[in-house]
């Protein structure tokens, strides 16, 4: 199946989804796993990763996440695909949906 075939090409390239970048350093990896384990609040979830910025769980701070896309009210002319997408808007949703629709995905979605 044609999707399959995207998906799996895309998992075999560095920046994938198919872990965070920074699991891809060992050691880096372990110091998370050592915060993680020793991280005791309260208030605060246990997490990983922390990030510079809070979404509180969902997309709430849609600025702060697609800087590229204002939100005046304006229709949005040009956006910035990501480099894969090779400046072609129907390759980049043609790659989506075969991706989204692989079965590889599909095995993992609920995840």
């Amino acid at each position: 199946m044609a999707a399959d075939l995207v998906f799996d090409t895309l998992m075999t390239l560095p920046w994938c989804f198919a872990a965070h970048a920074w699991a891809f350093n060992p050691a880096r990896l372990e110091e998370y796993y050592e915060r993680y384990h020793s991280f005791d609040d309260l208030v605060i979830l246990k997490f990983l990763h922390g990030l510079h910025y809070s979404t509180g769980g969902d997309f709430d701070l849609p600025d702060a996440l697609f800087y590229s896309a204002k939100d005046d009210g304006k229709p949005i002319g040009n956006v910035e695909l990501p480099p894969w997408a090779l400046c072609d808007a129907d390759l980049f949703l043609r790659l989506h949906r075969a991706a989204r629709e692989s079965d590889a995905v599909m095995v993992h979605l609920h995840k």
